[in-house]
C-alpha cells in the first residue's frame, strides 16, 4: 500500500502536465464566461468556440488518457517511449480527430516538430528556449528556468556553500541540460569550480539513488541542487534516514514548488515557476494557429526562488573550510 509521502510524490509528477490541462479545460459552453480566462479580451467576444480534440504529447514512460472538456470535445493525452515515436500523432491525423499538439519535454535532438510539420498537425512547443528549425505551422511558448536555478546557486554561496553538487534530469532532455548548464554558470559567476554531478531521471527513485552516491563520497557536499522537487524530496528523504541533518549538514534545493514542496520537514527551498499561465499562452496560441490567426503576445513570469528550511549557513564543524 502507498504510504502518504509517495501519493503526494506522485502527484507531484503530473504538476506540469495538470497546468496545460487545467488551461485547455477552461474552454467554454455556449455563453460560458470562462473563455476569458484562456483567450485575450478581443476573442472573448468572438462567437463559441467550436470542439477542439488537441493531442497533447510527452515522452514519458507509456500511458493513455482521455479526458472530456466541459462536452466540448475531448482532450487526448498520449504519453510514449522515443521508440515508435509518432504512432500516436499518425493515428489520430489518419482519423482527422486531432487539429494541434501541445509539445512538451522537448529533446536536445527533437524530431518530432518535423514529424507533425510533415503530417500537416498545428503545434506549440513548450520548454526552455533552444535553437530549432523553425516550421510554419508551428509556435512555441519559451520559459526561461535557467534563472532560476542560477538564483539557487546565488543563495547556497551567499550562505557561505563552495562544494555544490547537482543532480541533474537526462541531458537528452532540454529542460535538463538547460538547468545543468545554469548550476555550472553559476559557479562560474561565483568564482567557484564545478561539483560533483550525477545524471539522474528526474524519478523519485533516481533522486535518492543520486544522494546515496553523493553522501558516499570522501569529500561529500555541503549543498545539493536537485533538477526537479520529485528528486529532491527523495534525497532530502534519504539523507534524514540516514541520520545527516538537513540543512545542518547538506541543503537541498529542489525545482517546480509542488505542492508538497512547502509541507516537508524541513519544508523544501526551490524554484517556483507559473504552469498556468504556460499552460494559458500554450492554448491561446495553439487556437490561433489552428484558425490562422496571428499570434498574442505572452509575458511569462519568471522562475523565482523559494527561500525555505532545507538551506542553511555552511556548518565548519561538519564541513572544514575547504
Amino acid at each position: 500500500m502507498l504510504t502518504r509521502l509517495q501519493v503526494w510524490i506522485l502527484f507531484g509528477c503530473f504538476v506540469l502536465v495538470g497546468g496545460i490541462f487545467l488551461a485547455l479545460a477552461l474552454w467554454p459552453h455556449p455563453g460560458d464566461k470562462a473563455v476569458a480566462d484562456v483567450l485575450p479580451p478581443a476573442a472573448a467576444e468572438a462567437p463559441p468556440l467550436r470542439p477542439l480534440p488537441i493531442l497533447h504529447h510527452t515522452p514519458l514512460p507509456d500511458r493513455y488518457f482521455r479526458l472530456t472538456v466541459k462536452g466540448q470535445g475531448a482532450l487526448h493525452g498520449a504519453q510514449g517511449e522515443e521508440k515508435g515515436i509518432g504512432e500516436v500523432e499518425l493515428k489520430y491525423a489518419h482519423q482527422k480527430s486531432v487539429d494541434g499538439v501541445i509539445l512538451t519535454d522537448l529533446r536536445v535532438h527533437d524530431e518530432r516538430p518535423a514529424l507533425l510539420e510533415e503530417l500537416g498537425l498545428p503545434c506549440v512547443l513548450i520548454g526552455p528556449e533552444l535553437s530549432y528549425r523553425s516550421f510554419a505551422t508551428q509556435s512555441a511558448v519559451w520559459h526561461d528556468d535557467a534563472e532560476g536555478i542560477r538564483s539557487v546557486v546565488r543563495h547556497l554561496v551567499e550562505l557561505g556553500h563552495t562544494h555544490i553538487a547537482h543532480v541533474a534530469g537526462p541531458q537528452n532532455l532540454v529542460h535538463g541540460r538547460s538547468r545543468r548548464r545554469a548550476w555550472s554558470a553559476g559557479l562560474a559567476a561565483a568564482g567557484l569550480p564545478e561539483g560533483p554531478r550525477v545524471e539522474a531521471d528526474f524519478s523519485a527513485e533516481s533522486g535518492a539513488r543520486s544522494m546515496a552516491e553523493l553522501l558516499q563520497l570522501a569529500d561529500r557536499p555541503t549543498a545539493v541542487v536537485f533538477a526537479n522537487d520529485l528528486m529532491a524530496t527523495a534525497g532530502l528523504s534519504l539523507a534524514l534516514s540516514r541520520g545527516i541533518s538537513v540543512p545542518g549538514e547538506i541543503s537541498v534545493t529542489g525545482f517546480d514548488d509542488i505542492e508538497l514542496a512547502a509541507h516537508l520537514q524541513p519544508s523544501l527551498t526551490t524554484v517556483t515557476t507559473d504552469v498556468l499561465a504556460w499552460g494559458r499562452a500554450a492554448a491561446t496560441r495553439l487556437l490561433e494557429l489552428v484558425d490562422h490567426q496571428p499570434p498574442t503576445p505572452h509575458d511569462l513570469p519568471d522562475s523565482r526562488l523559494v527561500v525555505r528550511s532545507s538551506t542553511g549557513p555552511r556548518d565548519d564543524r561538519h564541513h572544514p573550510p575547504r
